[in-house]
């Protein structure tokens, strides 16, 4: 999501600002669907409209755009995590009041609505944000409040509760809206506005009686607490601004808590959770303390002591003797609510003394255990205090789901770990799964960073009978990572057999998962990667050859070039020894072995072709025919292909042993004139004796060979002798000379493959373009490219071969796109999309610019799939490939993001 920021923007602003009146009941549905999509969808949308106003600041003369962006704002609002996507949004922006103020001006937001934007602010990471989002809601709510027995005031305030209480994105945030209502002073209120929304119940006579305040009475300290706010949502909040006065005896308390009655497991919940979160620290409030009483009719201690926490014993007696039958498991399930968090150790350690006060029972560990909750960070804050607190505080001995194992093999005896049982609960581990999974894995990794120090065998038995992988990525990647620290902790000690076969089993299923590669590579970040380090990691885990050759694949796949660099290493060092008698039937199989395990593995398949391709460099010594033959058709086993293949040790010594190898055609012929070079298209004879050793040429030969010219179409070593070596052991016709050159032919290329193959269905050619070794490099290949396409074929392009789906080489399908919407039109062309962005006019006046000149801005069939491939993890490259259109053509953008239907293929990532 953070990604994609700017592409959010610009889609949004030209959405906007390309209505008409005609079209713009559709836009502003697709827009919804849209938001529908999920998170990313949403904050593709948000931004650009944020972007919108960064550009052109208050100037939205356009009325209809006005209109549209408000509608899309407000419904923006009332999606489940506004807050989180709002305030992603506003990173890397100055914010403050008057930008809040011009927001909702310009989409002419309702007291509401300004409410909503500004608790939403205040929910941000960023302090001053938080801070500007409070001091927006207070300002608000003061100017409501300036004659606060004027009806429309009154009823304006109910109507805010209601809408904040109807909302799925804001709800969260009404005890933080009743809580600043409270300490707006509200002048000449002759009872509570709101209590048409209290029960009956609060609306008695002893709730009620001592409200009727006098003006001398409002103007001091009371106004501050009780304010307006429902006893359920704010029974907490009450208590803390009359401060630890309401726990200084059992007299006090009960007098407050019984104005509140009765007092139900969610009222209770949410007392705890402030108590716990404002155990210390809380300013003297004895003077609104002692207001509150006299307002109230309560009784008061005419000298009030100083306190400094709140007296636990008074607290839980008196709630036991007011609401006797109340559930204390049942108040712990309500734990997850927005007030509930634990800041430090000693606040964790107050608490339990709390639960231990009121229950006799051990602490039901499923309320924390047993479910992700809404509020994650409040779950958070509890566990990392609960896994290391002192038994006499808190364990997990009585969890059902205990480690069964805590022995070893052989007299490794394992150690149990901290004496609360944490590591061998496994719903602790299943729960850090979950939230790791949920965006939380840089605090559970914290979590577990002093066990695998300390317990690391226990930690890891643990990991290994939960369903870490089947969490997903981040739980998979934890799992990687804890057992690579283990490695970095203890090198090759691996004493214990049995931890050494559990690792061992964890890694092999890793390796079979669909994004072991880049979980692989991830957890490598920050660490020396070599090959002796990769070969200790197979020793230590007894991998087979199979899968030593799939771990030096996936590190092949790094974004570091070392890494990178060292992974191909690896493999050609494995495959080097595997072929150090290549005649061994031993030898053979298990390269048929390893073509099978890849081929099986949904996490390394597409990894074959490099594989296929370090195989044919490897030199194959006293190779008396291919030792991949049996693999091969019957048509590749024939005479004419083998019958120079049989060659002397003379022959395998030059050059020759480089090129053909055992490559199965279809994988492998754009190698092998990668490797023959450019001398392949010297002529149309010899390209022809070439290829002609290949039948029949299929669409999906073609393609990979395309692959490869385009990859290669300049730079490639002088491969003269290669070549000439090659003709000779195929009894090819040679050139005497054969002549220096720096690309391929492609006229040569073209006009041999039709002859050989007139059939060929050139769309199909396009249409198997993904394919691993596909990627264009730079412009000047694109150019090259659509060379070859046109000399090929007089049809436009198959857009839907690019723009129809997702490829499953996806950086090869950016690299195609990023060339193809920058491309002058006698190069490339979207012109002839099916579909087309249909309205190109304005409003009143306003002409929209067509955009660049090959109609790339114009065509929904890329922005849609533009959008996909972002939600697939490439949002920073479909990132700067909008950058230039959004500076330079913004409105026209902005529509073609309206008019895409992203919600058949956003909303199942979601």
């Amino acid at each position: 999501m953070l990604m994609f920021s700017t592409a959010t923007s610009s889609q949004i602003r030209f959405l906007l600002q390309s209505l008409t009146e005609s079209n713009a009941e559709s836009v502003l549905k697709e827009l919804y669907e849209f938001i529908d999509c999920g998170t990313e969808g949403s904050f593709i949308l948000l931004r650009t409209c944020l972007d919108y106003f960064t550009i052109h600041g208050t100037d939205l003369e356009n009325p209809l755009l006005r209109l549209v962006i408000s509608s899309v704002f407000k419904h923006l609002l009332d999606i489940p995590n506004f807050s989180t996507i709002f305030c992603e949004s506003l990173k890397g922006r100055d914010i403050n009041q008057v930008i809040l103020e011009n927001i909702s001006n310009l989409l002419n937001l309702s007291m509401c609505e300004r409410i909503g934007v500004g608790l939403a602010v205040s929910d941000s990471e960023n302090l001053d944000a938080r801070m500007c989002g409070k001091n927006f809601c207070i300002s608000q709510i003061e100017e409501l409040c300036a004659n606060a027995v004027s009806v429309d005031s009154i009823q304006q305030i109910q109507d805010i509760i209601m809408f904040l209480q109807r909302s799925e994105g804001l709800s969260k945030h009404l005890d933080s809206f009743m809580q600043m209502l409270s300490l707006v002073q509200l002048k000449d209120v002759t009872e509570f506005v709101l209590s048409p929304l209290l029960s009956d119940a609060l609306r008695e006579e002893k709730f009620l009686r001592n409200v009727n305040l006098s003006q001398e009475s409002l103007d001091n300290d009371f106004d501050s607490i009780l304010a307006e706010m429902e006893k359920e949502m704010s029974m907490g909040d009450i208590m803390k601004e009359l401060g630890y006065g309401c726990t200084v005896n059992a007299t006090q308390c009960k007098e407050i808590l019984s104005l509140f009655l009765p007092l139900t497991e969610i009222t209770i919940s949410k007392i705890l959770g402030m108590i716990v979160r404002n155990h210390t620290g809380l300013e003297d409030s004895r003077n609104i303390y002692t207001t509150f009483s006299l307002a109230l009719g309560c009784s008061t201690l005419s000298d009030l002591p100083s306190l400094n926490s709140w007296d636990v014993d008074v607290l839980i007696d008196t709630v036991k003797q007011l609401a006797p039958s109340v559930d204390w498991i049942r108040v712990m399930e309500n734990l997850d609510h927005e007030g509930f968090y634990i800041p430090n150790e000693e606040a964790f350690s107050f608490f339990m003394s709390v639960y231990r006060r009121a229950c006799q029972e051990a602490f039901p560990l499923h309320t924390i255990c047993g479910s992700v909750w809404k509020n994650m960070e409040g779950q958070i804050s509890f566990l990392k205090h609960a896994v290391f607190a002192p038994p006499e505080i808190f364990t997990f001995a009585h969890s059902g789901r205990q480690l069964a194992y805590i022995d070893g093999v052989h007299g490794h005896k394992l150690q149990l770990g901290h004496t609360n049982h944490t590591w061998t609960c496994l719903d602790l581990l299943n729960i850090l799964c979950e939230l790791a999974e949920r965006g939380h894995a840089r605090s559970v990794q914290s979590i577990l960073e002093f066990p695998l120090k300390n317990w690391p065998e226990l930690l890891l038995f643990g990991m290994a009978h939960i369903n870490f992988i089947d969490c997903g990525t981040e739980g998979s990647f934890i799992l990687l990572r804890t057992c690579l620290d283990y490695f970095t902790i203890h090198g090759t000690d691996l004493e214990n057999p049995l931890l050494r076969l559990v690792i061992s089993s964890v890694f092999k299923h890793l390796l079979d998962i669909p994004n072991f590669s880049t979980i692989f590579c991830e957890s490598l970040k920050g660490r020396d990667i070599n090959q002796v380090i990769l070969e200790n990691i197979s020793n230590l885990l007894n991998l087979s050859m199979c899968e030593r050759i799939g771990v030096g694949l996936a590190v092949s796949d790094s974004e570091n070039l070392d890494a990178r660099m060292c992974g191909k290493n690896f493999c050609i060092s494995q495959i080097e020894e595997l072929c150090a008698n290549a005649v061994s039937v031993d030898s053979i199989q298990q390269i048929q072995d390893i073509i099978m395990f890849l081929q099986r593995s949904e996490g390394l398949s597409k990894h074959l072709d490099s594989f296929m391709q370090m195989l044919s460099l490897v030199q194959l010594k006293d190779v008396t025919e291919f030792v991949l033959s049996p693999l091969l058709s019957d048509a590749l086993r024939e005479e004419k292909f083998l019958r120079n293949v049989n060659l002397s040790q003379e022959s395998l010594d030059n050059d020759f042993d480089s090129i053909l190898a055992e490559m199965e055609k279809e994988m492998s012929m754009g190698d092998i004139m990668k490797e023959l070079g450019y001398g392949c298209t010297v002529n149309a004879t010899q390209c022809k004796e070439i290829l002609s050793l290949f039948l029949p040429l299929t669409e999906i030969t073609i393609s990979k060979i395309l692959g490869m010219i385009v990859r290669n179409h300049t730079g490639l070593e002088d491969s003269r002798n290669i070549y000439t070596t090659f003709s000779l052991a195929l009894g090819c016709s040679t050139l005497s000379d054969l002549p220096s050159l720096n690309s391929w032919d492609v006229d040569v290329l073209i006009d041999t493959v039709k002859q050989l193959a007139p059939s060929v269905d050139w769309i199909r050619v396009m249409e198997n373009l993904d394919h691993e070794g596909f990627y264009i490099p730079n412009e000047e290949a694109f150019s090259f490219f659509m060379s070859v396409y046109r000399r090929a074929c007089q049809e436009a392009f198959p857009l839907h071969t690019i723009c129809g789906s997702v490829w499953k080489n996806m950086e090869g399908q950016i690299s195609f796109l990023k060339h193809a919407v920058f491309a002058p039109p006698e190069i490339f062309t979207f012109a002839h999309s099916g579909r087309q962005l249909a309205y190109i006019d304005g409003v009143h006046g306003h002409k929209l610019q067509l955009g660049h000149t090959n109609h790339t801005w114009t065509c929904l069939d890329l922005l849609n799939i533009l959008c996909e491939l972002a939600e697939r993890g490439h949002a920073r490259s479909v990132q700067s490939i909008l950058e230039f259109p959004l500076k330079n053509w913004p409105e026209l953008l902005l529509f073609g993001m309206a008019h895409i239907n992203v919600h058949f293929f956003l909303s199942p990532l979601h």
